[in-house]
């Protein structure tokens, strides 16, 4: 019983240190679009759709699209789609640069009006894991340039 004790005390204090260091943030970005929000997912919204139509690599190692579905965006990325609703998903990096960041991902089609909607990307990850405040800066800043950039070409796709 003592053991037992010892054994969950130490694991509780270990888990505490390894938490300690998390120190996540979300970048979230946005843009209003002149098109429904069903045109724009029906364009878009596919889990390679938007890197498609934006002239970018993706292609699926595992599944057609559904829960679980890995796509491979480069030779080095791999992501994984972990959460989809009617005019969303959610994805993780499991394989490329941003992997040590446990980075997570979300696009979504909100409904504006009948003729508008918004689309809204936001990013998730540990900027703990990185070492000093200007990594951070740089890393925040990148992402949302990104992915600033991507809803911009999307918001474009859309609209024609």
């Amino acid at each position: 019983m003592l053991k037992t004790i010892i054994a969950g005390a130490a694991f509780a204090l270990i888990a505490t240190a390894a938490f300690a260091a998390e120190d996540w943030v979300a970048v979230e970005r946005s843009i209003e679009v002149k098109a429904p929000a069903a045109k724009v997912w029906g364009l878009l919204g596919g889990y390679c759709a938007a890197n498609k139509a934006r002239g970018a690599p993706c292609d699926f190692t595992k599944g057609t699209g559904e829960l679980g579905t890995i796509r491979k965006l480069n030779p080095t990325t791999e992501e994984v789609k972990v959460a989809e609703g009617q005019y969303s998903y959610g994805y993780m990096q499991t394989l490329g640069a941003s992997t040590p960041l446990r980075y997570h991902g979300n696009i979504s089609v909100l409904p504006v009006s009948g003729a508008s909607s918004k689309i809204v990307y936001t990013l998730v990850y540990d900027q703990g894991a990185l070492a000093t405040d200007a990594e951070r800066e740089t890393t925040r800043n990148t992402f949302g340039t990104r992915f600033q950039g991507a809803i911009e070409q999307m918001k474009t796709l859309a609209e024609k």
